[in-house]
């Protein structure tokens, strides 16, 4: 196991036999789901399980009226008997300490595997005099190993440290995280340390965040901010979000999201711009259509560009209809983004169906067909068919022209 888990188990064996001695031990689990899968598609046949259950210790000291609990959760899949704790957690008087066996999220500014999370896992450290207060270590690569004690040519910090101060000031969210990490999360031998602090800020119409950094090619610093006010007149709401962006180097840092998506424009960029957000939104009883536009002007090489961002949302039980314009510059209509999305779904009886298309501007389409059969209480059968699925596993249906996907499967829960 990693060092994390290694340290974390010894302390589990010393609350154990704290509390084995105590009268006010109680010890219960809970069952969140039992699964089997039997699947047949193109490629051949796969059976599967997995379990997932949680099991807990507390104990109490009434005498000092202050509970001390300590719980831990592990699952089981496949038929391989393979056991994995998932996290653990001991809730004490002074210390709590939580521990996770997946990548931590720190905050948006610390983000690697596929834009969601750090590292492989991680503890959590807070003091119960001070929850907002939290203390973070990320295992990024493995370093011990308590097989020999030969010294090898090994970097002895090879992971991510951080703190993390939340707190509410007269309705305003503040959020101040600052980290020191390695930026070669791949070998222990070589290490390239950077240090990033950011502080965010939210409530009151404003929001924004400034942070400062040093990566290899310098000084990092930026700051943002902008103020949102809106107004609705029934069925129509418009927001009005001026802002200011200043910043340099702040790219270079090695765990930020530098890559700008069509469906999440929001991504960490240096330069220096003035801009203002108008969106307008128009609910009605079948749907909605919204119209944003961004024009923003660049202090860097005085050029003017507007972001331009079209929706519209329509929904007749059983069909629901989705279609959105993109494009990052309306002056030169660069990065223009468009999909049209339709969906039908109707259940009757124990029988379920489904159908999507998709279209977008690079003129590829896909489709789906699903049919679900519930043959009794926690037993149903499944086959679909079509290019509309998800390809890369990142939550959305992908568009598959010439890939397409069909499966059947089999399936008991509880």
């Amino acid at each position: 196991m990693r060092k994390l888990l290694v340290v974390l188990l010894a302390l589990v064996v010393g609350v154990v036999v704290v509390f084995a001695g105590s009268d006010n031990v109680t010890v219960s689990w809970k069952t969140y789901w039992v699964t089997f899968k039997l699947t047949v598609d193109e490629k051949g046949i796969d059976v599967s399980n997995s379990a997932y259950f949680k099991v807990f210790m507390t104990s109490s000291e009434s005498e000092e009226g202050t509970p001390v609990s300590f719980s831990f959760s592990f699952g089981f899949s496949g038929f391989q008997k393979v056991w994995a704790v998932d996290s653990m957690s001991f809730n004490g008087k002074v210390l709590e300490i939580d521990y996770n066996n997946f990548g931590a999220v720190v905050d948006e500014w610390f983000l690697d595997n596929n834009n969601s999370s750090v590292g492989t896992d991680h503890a959590v450290f807070s003091l119960k005099a001070l929850p907002e207060l939290k203390f973070y270590y990320v295992d990024l690569v493995g370093e011990t190993d308590i097989d020999t004690g030969t010294p090898v040519a090994k970097v002895f910090f090879d992971d991510l440290a951080a703190v993390k101060f939340s707190k509410n000031v007269a309705g305003m969210d503040l959020t101040m995280v600052g980290a020191y990490y390695d930026t070669d999360a791949t070998a222990d031998t070589i290490s390239t340390y950077e240090y990033v602090g950011v502080l965010h800020f939210n409530g009151n119409g404003l929001n924004g965040w400034a942070a400062f950094g040093n990566p290899t090619v310098g000084t990092a610093y930026g700051v943002e901010a902008s103020y949102k006010w809106s107004m609705t007149a029934t069925p129509v709401t418009v927001s009005v979000v001026p802002g200011v962006h200043y910043s340099e180097n702040l790219t270079a840092l090695r765990y930020v999201d530098t890559s700008w998506k069509p469906w999440d424009p929001e991504y960490v960029y240096d330069g220096k711009h003035v801009w203002v957000g108008l969106t307008t939104k128009v609910d009605f009883g079948m749907g909605n259509a919204s119209v944003f536009l961004k024009p923003n002007y660049s202090l860097d090489d005085s050029k003017f560009t507007m972001k331009t961002d079209l929706k519209a949302a329509l929904s007749v039980d059983p069909l629901s209809v989705n279609l959105e314009y993109y494009i990052k510059d309306a002056i030169d209509f660069s990065n223009t983004y468009w999909r049209l999305d339709a969906n039908a779904n109707a259940v009757v009886s124990d029988v379920s169906v489904g159908a999507a298309f998709a279209y977008n501007n690079s003129n590829k389409y896909a489709y789906n067909a699903c049919v679900g059969y519930t043959i009794e209480k926690g037993l149903k059968a499944k086959v679909f068919y079509g290019t509309l699925y998800d390809k890369d596993g990142d939550g959305s249906m992908d568009i598959n022209p010439e890939d397409p996907q069909w499966y059947l499967q089999l399936t008991f829960s509880y």
